[in-house]
């Protein structure tokens, strides 16, 4: 088994169906965005991740 975390996080549904529209279009996934931003706090120690259409 691998050595995971579940996170969980409430959000309106409506700003999740919205956001899953656009990342469904940009080829991700809420999880995928929410590793992605994880893993970028931790390399610059900060918040900087900037993704656009």
């Amino acid at each position: 088994m691998s050595n995971t975390s579940l996170l969980q996080v409430r959000i309106s549904a409506e700003d999740k169906e919205k956001a899953s529209e656009i990342l469904e279009k940009l080829g991700t996934s809420l999880s995928a965005v929410v590793n992605m931003m994880i893993k970028q706090i931790i390399h610059t120690e900060g918040i900087s991740l900037e993704s656009k259409m």
